[in-house]
């Protein structure tokens, strides 16, 4: 969902998650240590982590993370069909922040990256 935060000069992106995923206190709890780790994460192919909510009785939670017009990678490559030589571009750029993830101490398990 797209919109607009006080107080943040540009459109922002505000996911959902299903109360379903956040009422399980073991989910809640690792969707919490993510966000505190995703906060912390400075790459240029990784967006940045705004802010996020998760209501007391845990049945709402909220990311917020900047907002961009032309998708994800696979968005892109669908609306756009880039040249084979821009795919490589894309496929090297997702490595970049791969290994980025890797390189932290401690590494970062990267088991649910979103094209």
């Amino acid at each position: 969902m797209r919109g607009k935060m006080l107080g943040y000069h540009s459109v922002v992106a505000v996911k959902r998650l299903r109360s379903d995923e956040t009422r399980d206190l073991r989910v809640a709890k690792r969707f919490v240590r993510e966000l505190k780790i995703w906060s912390t994460l400075k790459h240029p192919n990784i967006l940045p982590l705004i802010g996020f909510y998760l209501s007391e009785q845990m049945d709402l939670a909220l990311i917020v993370c900047p907002f961009h017009p032309q998708g994800n990678i696979k968005d892109f490559l669908r609306w756009f069909k880039p040249s084979v030589l821009k795919r490589l571009e894309l496929a090297l750029d997702a490595l970049s922040s791969i290994e980025y993830l890797q390189n932290l101490d401690p590494p970062v398990v990267h088991g649910d990256i979103k094209g």
